[in-house]
């Protein structure tokens, strides 16, 4: 069974098994495996409907902080998220962004671009082979943020 990290553009995916391993939250690694029969499949990751990527539901807790739903997430207050480099992430603020923007940086604070686009209170993030750790932070509320971990 071939590893995530293993699998490129060119790499066949018909007929694959692909192991997944994330750590739940006592730090334990857990192992889950993907069937895919076609390239069409949806891939459900963390019972996400964001076809292929992970998705990340986000709400604010008045103007302390942000709570993620989805991908795994605790849906604790400004919990540390981890991602995978070269996997596409999807952060869906839509309900909050108005009173809430959503931002991700570098972690001196500057706004991060590489791999990021945004549309409609969406954020969609493929994580690039080079990213280091990031920050995610309200545009308008200081208490609102939290760390990226990125993992290779």
């Amino acid at each position: 069974m071939p590893k995530l990290t293993e699998l490129t553009a060119t790499s066949t995916l018909a007929n694959a098994d692909i192991l997944v391993v994330t750590t739940n939250t006592s730090g334990s690694a857990v192992s889950n495996s993907i069937t895919i029969e076609k390239v069409s499949d949806t891939i459900s990751v963390g019972g996400s409907a964001f076809p292929g990527h992970v998705k990340f539901t986000v709400t604010a807790n008045g103007t302390g902080a942000f709570n993620f739903s989805g991908g795994g997430a605790q849906g604790s207050d400004n919990e540390s998220l981890y991602v995978y480099k070269g996997l596409t992430y999807q952060f869906d603020a839509n309900s909050i962004y108005g009173s809430h923007p959503l931002r991700l940086n570098h972690t001196d604070g500057t706004a991060y671009s590489n791999g990021v686009s945004t549309a409609n209170g969406r954020i969609t993030f493929t994580v690039p082979q080079n990213a280091a750790n990031l920050i995610y932070r309200c545009t308008n509320h200081a208490a609102m943020n939290g760390s990226i971990i990125v993992v290779s």
